[in-house]
């Protein structure tokens, strides 16, 4: 039986929304280890890490090592497939060593080969390059985090979707954070009075869509809106994007927010849109879901799959369709109350103890136990 080793790169990077899925699987699957939950392997679990790390989680049973002389995807490449030979090496996120064979890899989308035009043209040639090697290693094992994103990258990568595994993501982070409501007078809002997105500065997250259907809103529904507005929570200076959200009249950009301000800008906000034209999970929804903020999605890729029968759907192509269903929700409080509760009851079916069980299922087959 091999030993186990975690690729811990994640942790030297912003958190955004792959970041948040490889922190919480890598808490939880210690967690569970700790308590016995999950069956223990014979020699010890490693997280592996660069030099320099954000943070330093804390960790019951994994063990943290920090090792190698670069950073960065040398690092990746040289240091931690070094670091790691003789095992079982799991990429939660990010871009898998291509010298090790013995790989469990999760790639969360095929946005990069479907939307390259949303990524810097370093970006999308690194990834695109690496992933389509990576799909050709005999021992490496797939796992992505919708049917819709198996689908995707069976197609781009040349791989029959049988051999990708498909594990969703949790919700838990966001009820486990104390609510920190200052974040209201902080931005200098008010509960209920605000449409509520989140998100990075991808092209894909649609905000200049997003923003049109805000002023059409505006424009349609003067009364209702005339104290309204919209909140975009989330990093806009992500280098590895194409382009920027611009300034707008009635549009807060929080920038990084903690999560119990995320939290509490959910639980406040009088609706939350999701805008974007490609996801492959789709997290801010199961979010919002989660936290019964009543959710108006895009119908595009992964999103109608897991918002199903929880939020109401429109266009993302058209900025009149999506400021409809935006008004809907706001003039209509008994729908409202609807949505917020089927949120609940869809986000219950997401959780990142049962995202933890499968990934270790497949650890553990790929170690020889």
């Amino acid at each position: 039986m091999k030993p186990i080793a975690i690729n811990g790169r994640f942790l030297t990077q912003p958190v955004t929304g792959v970041q948040r899925h490889a922190r919480e699987l890598v808490l939880t699957l210690d967690a569970m280890l700790a308590s016995g939950e999950l069956q223990r392997p014979a020699q010890p679990v490693e997280l592996l890490v660069p030099p320099a790390v954000r943070e330093r989680p804390r960790l019951q049973y994994i063990q943290p090592r920090r090792g190698g002389r670069f950073s960065g995807h040398l690092w990746e490449q040289l240091s931690l497939h070094s670091g790691c030979r003789g095992k079982v090496l799991f990429t939660p996120c990010g871009g898998a060593p291509l010298l090790h064979r013995d790989h469990v890899f999760v790639v969360p989308d095929a946005a990069v080969f479907s939307t390259p035009d949303a990524y810097t043209r370093a970006y999308r040639s690194w990834y695109r390059w690496h992933n389509r090697r990576a799909g050709k290693i005999s021992g490496l094992r797939l796992i992505t985090v919708s049917e819709f994103s198996r689908n995707e990258l069976a197609r781009y990568l040349k791989l029959d979707p049988a051999s990708i595994a498909v594990i969703p993501l949790g919700h838990e982070h966001l009820l486990n954070a104390e609510p920190r409501p200052e974040v209201l007078q902080k931005l200098q809002l008010s509960p209920g009075e605000y449409v509520l997105a989140v998100g990075s500065a991808n092209p894909n997250k649609n905000f200049k869509g997003l923003l049109q259907a805000f002023s059409i809103l505006r424009q349609r529904h003067p009364d209702e809106t005339k104290r309204m507005r919209l909140v975009i929570a989330g990093s806009v200076g992500d280098r590895i994007f194409a382009e920027a959200v611009g300034q707008q009249e009635n549009v807060v950009q929080t920038g990084y927010v903690t999560d119990g301000e995320l939290r509490a800008l959910y639980e406040n906000a009088a609706c939350f849109v999701f805008p974007s034209f490609y996801e492959g999970f789709g997290l801010p929804l199961l979010e919002a879901m989660a936290l019964g903020c009543p959710a108006v999605s895009s119908n595009a890729a992964s999103l109608p799959a897991l918002g199903e029968g929880a939020a109401l759907f429109f266009d993302p192509h058209s900025a009149e369709q999506m400021a409809n269903a935006i008004a809907q929700v706001l003039t209509d409080p008994v729908f409202r109350t609807e949505l917020s509760e089927q949120g609940r009851l869809r986000a219950i079916q997401f959780r990142w103890r049962e995202t933890a069980r499968q990934t270790w299922e497949i650890l553990l087959a790929a170690s020889g136990s």
